[in-house]
């Protein structure tokens, strides 16, 4: 009876450690080191890229995520990272790697034609990084005649705006609006603003984070001062863990604004004559939860960011 009951107990062991087993074992999976395929992508450091242009087909719709993981490994200095995740924003994807103990995240999104871009920034290090990279051909061919005709229309649409006011075919409101479209690039044109996150799920985000409902970092983070330095790029930084200064590309449509991260894309504004203001905006979390943000013009912002350091 004794060796029944210590067999009864040394079954009962193993079973109990079945399940950590196979736990560890999913962890194990779940890690995978990304490995660069040697085709190359034409990665660089970005340069400033061109101001007002129609929104290009979403980067989620032309590259997988295989191709999406052989990119990010492509980066200088990132073959060989541990891949965390990989998400689908909106228009964007977002991929979260470790190398080297740091961990950093990537956000890849398609800018014009053949070019997409590459946001790469780690809070751990306080490194932000700006790289453009072609679109092979293969991927990007479906998307060519989509894209030519979204150019086409917002090109007519911009051409029609700026009809002479001289011509006695143009209505008042074509000439306005030509006058108006034409301005907004120097109307913002060296003008500084805030952009925080103000709502969680429709609630207040200070409310939000004291209740344990939203990220403690959630406003800390998220909020952004920057100031417009030229016709196609901001100047940008952060509180406390985005304490440099890093600049992003803007781009303008007839609706909204456009700044570098996911979080600031499609930003709306109205023209009020020679002044514009901004209307809140939302964006989706990777886990569902809602946040607004709001936007508003600071005189003080650009002395703040230039009196950052430049992050390399």
């Amino acid at each position: 009876m004794a060796l029944f009951g210590m067999y009864r107990q040394v079954q009962s062991n193993r079973k109990q450690s079945q399940p950590q087993r196979k736990h560890l074992k999913k962890n194990r999976k779940t890690k995978k080191t990304l490995k660069a395929s040697g085709y190359d992508y034409q990665i660089t450091s970005k340069e400033a890229l061109g101001g007002v242009m129609a929104t290009p087909t979403s980067l989620t719709k032309i590259l997988n995520k295989k191709t999406i993981l052989d990119i990010v490994a492509s980066i200088p200095g990132m073959n060989d990272s541990q891949l965390i995740s990989a998400t689908k924003l909106k228009n964007e994807w977002q991929v979260k790697v470790k190398r080297a103990s740091i961990s950093y995240k990537v956000r890849l999104a398609h800018y014009q034609n053949q070019a997409g871009t590459i946001d790469l920034y780690s809070n751990e290090i306080k490194q932000h990084k700006n790289y453009i990279f072609t679109i092979p051909e293969k991927y990007y061919a479906p998307y060519k005649e989509e894209d030519a005709k979204l150019a086409s229309s917002f090109s007519q649409a911009a051409n029609s705006a700026v009809i002479s006011s001289s011509s006695s075919e143009e209505s008042p409101a074509e000439s306005s609006y030509s006058e108006e479209f034409n301005n907004i690039q120097n109307i913002i044109a060296g003008k500084g603003f805030d952009i925080t996150p103000v709502l969680y799920d429709g609630e207040d985000a200070d409310k939000a984070m004291n209740e344990n409902k939203a990220p403690q970092n959630l406003v800390h983070d998220g909020v952004a001062k920057g100031y417009f330095y030229d016709s196609s790029t901001v100047h940008l930084t952060g509180l406390g863990t985005y304490s440099g200064e890093y600049s992003n590309p803007y781009t303008i449509t007839n609706k909204t604004i456009n700044i570098g991260s996911q979080d600031y894309k499609n930003i709306p504004y109205s023209l009020n004559g020679n002044s514009i203001s901004f209307q809140n905006w939302q964006t989706k979390t990777s886990d569902g939860h809602t946040i607004t943000w709001q936007m508003k013009w600071d005189n003080n912002a650009q002395s703040y960011v230039d009196s950052k350091s430049q992050n390399p």
